[in-house]
């Protein structure tokens, strides 16, 4: 970037932009300051360094919205919002491009800064800044990082140590930026970057050393860091979280000075040249001068090439603070030192016979700087006092005084440094310096001028700056000045200068005033005479104590003097000029023709004249306006404006009123300004209420402000705080509003939910329209304005219902009459049409040709569209199958007969030595059928065999009471067949009801075996009404669902055979199962695999129902088994060894052969979701929990698979429900009454589980359980569903323990000897089976569902088949 006041031209940038090709325009434009620094090698100003950050993101954001503008469309919308920003179109090789061009004055060398971005270019970086985190400084001999002793060897040096960044794939460099402090800071004062400077190395540079000439003993050390990436994008710069002092040898405790030889700040008798305390009192130049030697004055030493320290202890001392007893130079003696290096001074000096102090440092030209150092503590010792390695500094320095003057002068790049509390006192004071001057809490008294000047030999690279940080300057003539000749910028930030004083400012360079603690102390004026830029941090008012203004005098009624108040500016550097005219309002131009430093603007505040009805002319200071229309005005006022063009605050207002008659002939008047330190306090409004100005002298009070109003809006407060006393300037505060959100709330009278529309007043409107299934929109109850008014607004939605056309296909039928009509949406349908069809039954009219849903009369439209409607018919005969539960196969399997017939011969069945009770027409319950039935159904269905009596796999039936019937709703623990299996189950009752308040709940025990209740739980399910739900549903785990949204499969298949069984698990009356006989062969196992459409995302949880049972194959597994272990007299032996901790869980992994797995399918493997325990006599509906969250993102499906050994299940019907359980509470009910057999009390058996008290139950036997019911809110519904704890024999005759034994105490012994002679003839007799039996619950052992089945049921298939010959 070429930083001049022009900037770089377009011409060059677009020869740039050829010769980089496509380089990003942030190489250009994207960090300046640090190009300036690696490029120049030198620090800059704070203020500097702030400005060009503030252009850099100026840069960054217009980049960014060029990016997302849409390049079609144009910029002028988004160019206004920045005002640094225009743009141009250029024509490059013969094509018109837009270049956007960004134009900043600000505090550097250069005074503007001109960029040119193009879309081409802006389009390709990447926006993204690179970040670093954990920056410090590692000092290499100090484990605490904090002290960098220069008196250890080796010597130390300074690492910068951050996070590694270098992995980002957009990395590029990292600059490093070392600051050194101020010396004589302490550590809690620091302030950053306040208090430190740049050093002058490279910015590559991430170790620094040779700290003594890079820092400099006394000093702190801190670092920035910025990643920059390959598109010349800067990150976030970071500072290091530790300050490193560098400390030498306090030399300022030392008692007489010495010239150090080898500059190392500390002073060692073989290196150094000690010099006596009178020595210094004499002229003294280090290049020509020897030293005699301490100790041996005959020998003279050199001092070439040294450094002078003149420590606080040298002779004369005394008191808490010896630096403050001063050297007194009286009769001869002079200060006159001149040395190559650097001077540091830590001693008072009072000169009594007013000769001048000269003091010059860096002669051999390679720099050396002049330092006056502030005093450290001392203890009683007089060591100096160090707080966590830093010495303590306190509020004393060094100082010099004298009646002559004081000359202090470096060469060749060295700095002058009042370091902290240190003073100058003199005739006149002149610092010379070819580096930086720094005065830090310091003073400066002179009675004539004071001059600071870094100005001479230019040629000189490195900080040329003046910062002056709570800097004071006195004088008791009302004359003197305080020149600041300075070849850099300069600060001014605190202190502050006496009324007596003129601060002199260069032209062409920039100064910022910054307020310190308080405000500069700008008492004196300010001569800024020709070009001088000033700038203020925050601003002027809030920086300087006395506003710099500029005020226009009345000269005569058609001019006016300018004139400058506490300040002055060189009126008369711009050349006269002659009609220069003001085109629009408000627009500044330039006063005087060449060399301008004011700027003019005009506004009409009264009449009908116009800005362009004048021409005004300038020269030295006074302005003449002229009416250059012959048109008519009357009595025009104009404000005329004048503005400094070197800093927009300094502004000052003249008012003049023209009028022209009918004739042409003009008349002005212009008015005399308001007394000096009559100030008007003026109220921008922003379009509220108008507030009147407050006008008077400095000081007055200003009284109550009141708040403006405006409509739509809320008053936040003034831009500025209003003084509660007129200030020394005018001031306009402007109001801050904060637009009111008035809310339009909109009811769409059972359409579909509109969120609240939120508009500010005035803001146009736009809503939209509801939509209703069936309804046409009317519009709203009223009709919304195009603008928002200032308050809120309520709307509902108008509506009609729709009317449709329905037609009627007869299905096969006659033509229906009528052949369509029209309903209306939501209302009944009415009277259908008529229709016939030879050999079939009407059935109604329904939705759909197959399936669908019955239409009567009465059923309201719910199809918002045109629709058929088609005839359903019934056959004359149907088919009736026939399935015998277990049995053996029916001869024949299926039968056809007529409506109106009787049923006739009915197949014969057997099932072992069970007893056949009849065909029915449920598997359990049902309604008997005989041959002399009557057919009435009119569909297909299966009639089925019922059993009695020779045992077989089952368990306790749960009932429900509805008020009329029991209704067998839960076959319980269906596996639970030893004590070493007694588990939970959990069923849902589906047709419960109160009678009275009470709920009837019934065990019963049908079939020929015994079982064992353990616990008994009702829970009381309550949901919202009108909320969807359907019914109540516990899992296989026990927790309850609400199913409402029951969604039925794609596709379901068994895997094994290729067989589609979604018909039949979609079919009423047809089971999906496979042949048993499968077992003996290679497809042992049944694999369906059912698929459903996924839902959202955001469903985490789908509820799988699978209503199912057991085939009597599992029976006679059990029975087989059973068999082989003796069970009927051995079994209690058996079941002891079963129930042992080890064999109790390889027992029930073991009884894992005859569930069926439930699995889903994440996208790579299945994952197992529960095991189904189905019943063998009652068709039921089990519920499994599907992790949702496990599938993959990228599928539309949910695929689950079953699994289980060939033919040991039945399955009814599958579905899904996807839908958000909405449960309000759940109960457990207390048992109120139970009774066995209608007698006897089990209710402490069954109020609690698993407590060992159990009701025993043989066939027969029924527990009648009553519950209160709870009172029922009158918006919620109810479900139930109920927890059984227990196991069973599926043997009544299997023999217990207790069975063997005798009563009472005398039979003990007998008792023990049966149970060891039974234990014994067990063993013996049963020794092979139970190894084997075990050996197979250890081989199947958590392994696989297909391996137990392979194991347990494969291996044995010819055994069981024989078993079932036999059995039969």
């Amino acid at each position: 970037m070429k930083r001049n006041r022009s900037g770089m031209t377009l011409i060059e940038v677009i020869v740039s932009i050829a010769l980089l090709g496509i380089i990003s325009v942030s190489l250009i434009g994207g960090f300046p300051s640090q190009l300036i620094n690696i490029n120049k090698g030198t620090a800059i100003t704070v203020q500097a360094l702030e400005e060009q950050s503030n252009f850099e993101d100026i840069i960054y954001n217009v980049k960014t919205m060029i990016k997302d503008h849409n390049p079609a469309e144009s910029l002028d919308s988004l160019v206004s919002t920045v005002p640094e920003w225009s743009y141009e179109t250029v024509e490059v090789l013969g094509e018109n491009i837009v270049m956007q061009k960004l134009n900043k004055s600000y505090a550097e060398v250069a005074k503007d800064n001109t960029i040119y971005l193009s879309r081409q270019l802006a389009e390709k970086e990447k926006v993204n800044k690179l970040s670093l985190t954990g920056v410090m400084i590692d000092v290499s001999t100090d484990v605490d990082d904090l002290v960098a002793d220069l008196s250890l060897s080796p010597l130390p040096n300074l690492k910068a140590v951050h996070d590694d960044n270098t992995s980002d794939p957009n990395f590029y460099v990292n600059l490093y930026r070392w600051w050194k402090s101020n010396p004589g800071k302490d550590l809690a004062s620091l302030v950053f970057p306040d208090d430190f400077t740049m050093i002058n190395v490279s910015q590559t540079t991430d170790v620094l050393t040779n700290l003594l000439d890079n820092v400099g003993a006394g000093r702190f050390v801190a670092l920035t860091v910025t990643p920059v990436d390959i598109n010349g994008n800067r990150g976030n710069t970071m500072l290091s979280s530790n300050y490193v002092f560098v400390k030498g040898a306090e030399w300022r405790v030392g008692p007489f000075p010495w010239a150090d030889i080898n500059n190392d700040y500390n002073f060692v008798d073989s290196d150094d040249v000690r010099i006596a305390p009178e020595r210094i009192n004499k002229p003294l130049n280090a290049s020509t001068d020897s030293i005699p030697k301490f100790l041996s004055p005959t020998e003279m030493l050199s001092i070439k090439n040294s450094s002078l320290f003149v420590p606080m202890n040298i002779e004369p001392v005394g008191g808490l603070i010896p630096g403050d007893v001063p050297v007194q130079i009286s009769g001869e003696d002079v200060i006159n030192w001149s040395f190559e290096n650097s001077i540091n001074i830590a001693k008072d000096f009072q000169v009594l016979n007013n000769s001048d102090v000269n003091i010059t440092a860096g002669t051999d030209g390679n720099g050396g700087g002049i330092y006056f150092y502030p005093y450290v503590e001392l203890d009683a010792d007089g060591n100096p006092v160090y707080v966590g390695g830093f010495p303590v500094i306190i509020n004393h320095g060094a100082s010099i005084s004298t009646d002559g003057n004081i000359n202090l002068k470096t060469m060749s790049r060295g700095d002058i440094e009042l370091l902290n509390h240190n003073q100058l006192k003199a005739n006149s004071i002149n610092l010379e310096a070819r580096g930086s001057i720094q005065i830090t809490n310091s003073t400066l008294l002179s009675n004539n001028h004071i001059v600071l000047n870094t100005k001479k030999n230019p040629e000189i690279t490195g900080d040329r700056s003046i910062k002056l940080q709570n800097a004071n300057f006195s004088s008791i003539n009302p004359n003197s000045n305080i020149m600041l000749e300075s070849e850099g910028d300069i600060l001014f930030k605190g202190g502050g200068w006496s009324s007596n004083q003129t601060l002199y400012l260069p032209d062409n360079k920039d100064i910022l005033f910054v307020k310190g603690d308080v405000k500069v102390q700008n008492a004196g004026i300010i001569d800024a005479g020709n070009t001088n830029k000033m700038y203020f941090q925050n601003s002027m008012i809030e920086d300087l104590a006395r506003s710099l203004r500029i005020r226009l005098e009345k000269n005569s009624d058609n001019s006016f003097k300018l004139t400058t108040i506490n300040y002055i500016r060189n009126v008369n550097y711009a050349s006269p000029s002659n009609n220069q005219k003001v085109i629009m309002p408000g627009l500044w131009t330039k006063l005087g023709s060449n060399n301008q430093n004011f700027e003019f603007s005009t506004s009409v505040l009264s009449g009908n004249g116009d800005v362009k009805d004048l021409e005004y002319s300038f020269d030295n200071g006074i302005i003449t306006v002229n009416v250059v229309t012959t048109n008519v005005r009357n009595n025009t006022k104009i404000k005329f404006d004048v503005r400094d063009r070197y800093n927009y605050e300094i502004i000052g207002s003249g008012y003049f009123v023209y009028s022209v008659d009918s004739s042409g002939n003009s008349t002005i008047v212009v008015e005399d300004p308001p007394p000096l330190n009559f100030y008007t306090i003026t109220f921008n409004t922003n379009g509220g209420s108008e507030i009147s100005p407050i006008e008077g002298y400095a000081g007055d009070s200003v009284g109550t402000v009141p708040d403006p109003t405006r409509t739509g809006y809320r008053f936040v407060g003034w831009d500025k705080t209003v003084p509660s006393v007129i200030p020394d300037y005018d001031l306009q505060v402007n109001a801050i509003w904060e637009p009111i959100l008035y809310t339009i709330t909109l009811d769409s009278n059972g359409g579909n939910y509109i969120n609240d529309l939120k508009y500010m007043y005035g803001q146009e409107i736009s809503i939209p329209n509801p939509s209703r299934t069936g309804h046409t929109f009317n519009g709203w109850n009223e009709t919304p304005p195009n603008t928002m008014p200032a308050h809120d607004l309520h709307f509902v939605a108008q509506w009609t219902k729709n009317t449709l056309t329905i037609t009627f296909d007869s299905n096969g039928g006659t033509s229906p009459n009528p052949t369509s009509k029209q309903v209306t949406y939501d209302e009944p349908y009415g009277t259908l049409a008529a229709t016939t069809r030879s050999g079939y039954v009407f059935s109604g009219w329904y939705t759909a040709r197959t399936n669908g849903t019955l239409i009567t009369g009465t059923t309201l439209v719910s199809n918002p569209n045109n629709h058929i409607l088609y005839a359903h018919w019934s056959s004359n005969s149907y088919t009736v199958y026939f399935d015998s539960n277990g049995g053996s196969n029916p001869n024949p399997s299926s039968k056809t007969i007529a409506i109106g017939s009787n049923y006739g011969a009915l197949p014969t069945v057997t099932n072992g030595n069970r007893n056949f009770d009849g065909w029915f027409t449920d598997r359990v319950g049902g309604d008997l059928v005989t041959s002399t039935t009557l057919f009435t159904k009119t569909y297909d269905h299966t009639l089925y065999a019922q059993w009695s009596g020779g045992g077989g796999v089952s368990c306790p039936f749960v009932y429900s009471f509805d008020g009329t019937d029991y209704h067998f709703e839960h076959e319980s623990i269906p596996f639970s067949i030893s004590r070493a299996l007694e588990t939970t189950s959990y069923g849902t009752l589906r047709k419960l009801q109160s009678v009275e308040g009470i709920y009837n709940v019934r065990i019963a025990e049908e079939l020929d075996e015994k079982s064992f209740v353990n616990g008994f739980s009702l829970y009381a399910v309550d949901y919202p009404k009108n909320s969807g739900i359907e019914y109540v549903k516990a899992d296989i785990f026990g927790n309850p669902h609400t199913i409402a949204d029951k969604q039925y499969p794609l596709s379901m298949e068994e895997k094994t055979t290729g067989k589609d069984v979604l018909y039949d698990v979609t079919t009423e009356g047809v089971l999906a199962g496979t042949d048993f006989r499968q077992i003996d062969s290679k497809d042992f196992m049944s694999r369906y695999e059912v698929k459903f459409n996924k839902p959202s995302r955001e469903t985490k949880l789908g509820k799988f129902m699978i209503t199912v049972q057991k085939s009597h194959y599992t029976t006679i597994l059990g029975e087989y088994y059973l068999d082989k272990v003796n069970a009927q007299t051995d079994f209690w032996f058996l079941e002891k060894l079963l129930g042992l901790p080890l064999v109790e869980n390889r027992f029930e992994d073991f009884m894992k052969v005859i569930t069926m797995t439930v699995e889903v399918w994440d996208g790579k493997q299945w994952i197992e979701q529960g095991n189904i325990k189905a019943g063998r006599d009652l068709m039921e509906e089990f519920l499994v929990p599907i992790d949702l969250s496990l599938i993959t993102q990228n599928t539309d499906e949910v695929i689950i698979r079953l699994s289980h050994g060939a033919g040991l299940f039945e399955i009814e019907s599958v579905s899904m429900d996807y839908s958000i359980n909405q449960i309000n509470t759940v109960r457990k009910l207390k048992i109120s009454s139970a009774l066995l057999n209608g007698e006897t009390d089990v209710y402490n058996d069954l109020k609690k589980h698993n407590d060992n008290k159990r009701t025993k139950m043989i066939q027969g036997d029924t527990i009648d359980l009553k519950y209160v019911a709870p009172e029922l809110d009158e918006n919620m519904n109810r479900g139930y569903y109920v927890a059984l704890t227990g196991y069973y024999y599926m043997d009544p005759d299997i023999q217990e323990v207790s069975d063997m034994l005798e009563p009472g105490y005398k039979s003990i012994i007998n008792n023990i000897k049966t149970l060891y002679d039974s234990v014994k003839g067990i063993y013996e007799d049963n020794r092979d089976t139970f190894k084997w039996l075990i050996g197979l619950m250890a081989d199947s052992f958590k392994k696989p569902l297909d391996y137990k089945v392979e194991l347990i049921i494969k291996s044995q298939y010819n055994e069981i088949l024989e078993f079932i010959k036999n059995r039969e």
